[in-house]
């Protein structure tokens, strides 16, 4: 078998290759757009009708909702639909190369071009009316179109806001004049951040045009037209589109129209009331037109071709550095300060998640520090800085955002191509600025963002760490082409068949780089005379050394977890606990030992770690194949192999993982 993406030759059992990462698996979707794909002939009728001014519905199959149509009786808004569908059928004009009933001569789309839509979410709010008890709710996004595709994000676990940019990318068939849309909010019920379920899942009210209690009247649905000015039908709130340019490649984007769905607006308050914000647009995949090499150039060598790069010059990164904290009471208040960047948690002030106490009305001096890769293919980036204290009687938010009452977290919007807000205030915040009505406590903050080149910080690293009460250094060189190379590959794993499985790609023992430094690593071992349990305990020193950033600490956002390889490891100096489990287990698969990925999941949020054979270990164990493999923790310095885990992880079941892999090697 071949990978049908890259080419590379795999075996017949395997799940995904392993030089690119496609899913050698797809999972076909149900037909869950409820409207007849085609009709006999002699129904169809000579010309397109206009659709009805109401929602357009969509129904599932197996879902327990029972859905009705709306507007003209259902027998003429077949005839409608099937004017669609004739429409859809269209064949085109002689001279319309590629079938987007454009004539060639007026195509505003390449003849022989592909062509998709595109649905950007750029920020979503709901309200939190109890479903949960003791925690917010715990939304996620699907979007289903007429053909019956459907995509879904992961969960945001336990929030009520997100800031950000999340697409949802259809690919427009030939002939195609329209396409139906369809978009909701779940709450969902279930344990797992990764694939939730609609059976587990509460239906919010984004619908701001229809009030009540049933599912017709809580999501939305429409038509967005490739050929018309007016491009979005049967939704009220907005219909007008405009043509548009691309800020990274220049290329048009046709019908772009932002829209506003806020379920508060029906007048009813009691259907879990929220609002979404999104873009819609479609543009061309390639126009022949373009001078040779626009497709393929990419003058700064980032993995990011130019005209996808909204920053051609350099591999965007942000270094951003938390200096002081402060807050406006008389007392002393166990405190945690968290930056989110496009919903994920990227940094924890202190890292372990253990509040720091902060005396009232004090700056408390931090200087901490952290790394964070943009992906210079999306135009912006949203930081945000919440600060929040933490007992155990209570939790209360404290006021950053000296801009606006009853927004006390901070939000600073940065531009790939270098610009940062002005709500960036130099690196000031102070929530005692505004009005001063938030129902809570104001704090203040100094801190710096800077822009960093990707590039230039981790090609030399120099590592030291601490074994047995020993000091040990270690300088190596990566590749910035090897580093490009397994950046440039798909790293999500949301769509997955089979998650969490994908995890255990991210291992790559066979890797030339991976293997120079666990012989390097091996030799240091060697000249101190160490055991083969002892040398894997070093190594695991030396792994649990490199800085540990969680990237989905609190898994506030969760779409973009970003599992890395483990030259991305070495070369960002920083990672978090999947991360770390892969870079210890190739090294150690590449000296010979025998290791498996280890998944732990709990109440959203979960941990992987590393389980190894190795003689001489004692202590925890997983069996696996008829096989005891002694648990490592990657993540923080000083445990050994075979420690229990359950004092560090106690929202874990660690008895047992709840999924074990193979690492996998080529």
């Amino acid at each position: 078998m071949y990978c049908r993406k890259c080419g590379t030759k795999i075996s017949d059992s395997a799940k995904f290759c392993r030089v690119c990462g496609q899913a050698l698996r797809t999972v076909k979707s149900d037909s869950i757009w409820p409207y007849p794909k085609s009709l006999p002939e002699a129904s169809l009728p000579q010309e397109t009708a206009p659709l009805p001014s109401g929602p357009i519905q969509i129904g599932y199959e197996g879902d327990s909702s029972h859905w009705k149509y709306w507007g003209a009786g259902i027998s003429g808004f077949i005839l409608i639909l099937a004017g669609i569908w004739f429409a859809l059928d269209y064949e085109g004009n002689s001279d319309d190369s590629n079938g987007d009933i454009y004539s060639d001569s007026d195509d505003t789309v390449t003849p022989t071009g592909d062509a998709e839509v595109h649905i950007q979410f750029t920020s979503w709010e709901t309200e939190n009316q109890g479903q949960d008890s003791g925690s917010l709710p715990d939304p996620w996004i699907r979007v289903v179109t007429d053909s019956g595709e459907y995509q879904s994000s992961k969960i945001w676990a336990n929030t009520i806001e997100w800031y950000g940019a999340l697409e949802f990318k259809f690919d427009i068939g030939n002939n195609a004049t329209a396409i139906g849309i369809g978009i909701e909010l779940y709450h969902s019920d279930g344990s797992l951040t990764h694939n939730p379920q609609i059976d587990e899942s509460l239906l919010m009210d984004i619908n701001p045009e229809i009030s009540g209690l049933n599912a017709e009247s809580r999501r939305i649905a429409f038509w967005y037209n490739f050929t018309d000015s007016s491009c979005i039908t049967a939704f009220t709130l907005q219909s007008e589109c405009e043509e548009g340019n691309s800020l990274s490649s220049g290329l048009p984007r046709h019908n772009v129209v932002e829209i506003s769905a806020d379920g508060k607006l029906d007048g009813k308050t009691d259907e879990f009331d929220s609002r979404v914000n999104f873009v819609v647009w479609w543009e061309a995949k390639n126009y022949e037109t373009s001078p040779e090499g626009f497709y393929t150039e990419d003058s700064d060598r980032d993995g990011v071709v130019d005209y996808l790069d909204y920053n051609d010059e350099m591999d965007v990164g942000l270094t951003i550095t938390l200096k002081e904290f402060g807050i406006a009471t008389n007392y002393g208040e166990y405190m945690n300060v968290e930056v989110f960047i496009d919903g994920d948690s990227r940094y924890l002030l202190g890292q372990t998640g253990d509040s720091l106490l902060v005396q009232g009305g004090d700056w408390h001096s931090f200087e901490e520090s952290f790394f964070f890769d943009i992906d210079d293919s999306q135009e912006y980036s949203v930081i945000q800085i919440a600060a929040y204290s933490t007992g155990w009687l209570f939790t209360s938010n404290f006021d950053l955002n000296g801009n606006a009452d009853h927004h006390n977290i901070l939000t600073v919007f940065f531009y790939t191509h270098g610009e940062i807000g002005e709500n960036y205030n130099e690196g000031y915040a102070d929530g005692r600025e505004d009005a001063g009505n938030d129902a809570v406590t104001d704090a203040f903050l100094n801190y710096a963002i800077e822009i960093t080149d990707t590039r230039s910080i981790g090609e030399q690293r120099n590592f030291e760490w601490v074994y047995d009460g020993e000091v040990y250094t270690h300088e190596i060189h990566i590749d910035p082409d090897v580093y490009y190379a397994f950046k440039s590959l798909e790293h999500d794993l949301s769509s997955e068949w089979d998650w969490p499985a994908g995890y255990a790609r991210f291992t790559t023992p066979d890797e030339q780089y991976v293997i120079n430094l666990a012989q390097d690593l091996n030799e240091m071992a060697v000249l101190e005379g160490f055991t083969d349990l002892e040398t894997s305990n070093f190594i695991l020193s030396f792994v649990q050394t490199i800085d540990y950033k969680p990237e989905n600490y609190s898994n506030y956002q969760g779409i973009q977890d970003y599992p890395k390889y483990p030259v991305e490891m070495l070369w960002d100096g920083q990672g978090d606990c999947e991360d770390s489990s892969a870079l210890y287990a190739s090294l150690m698969e590449a000296l010979g030992y025998d290791a498996v990925l280890l998944l732990f999941l709990g109440d959203v949020i979960g941990h992987a770690a590393i389980g190894i054979s190795v003689s001489g270990a004692t202590g925890k164990s997983n069996e696996y194949g008829g096989v005891d493999y002694y648990y490592a923790e990657t993540t923080d310095t000083g445990p050994s192999i075979g420690l229990d885990p359950a004092p560090y992880f106690p929202d874990l079941d660690t008895v047992e993982a709840d999924f074990t892999y193979d690492v996998p090697i080529s």
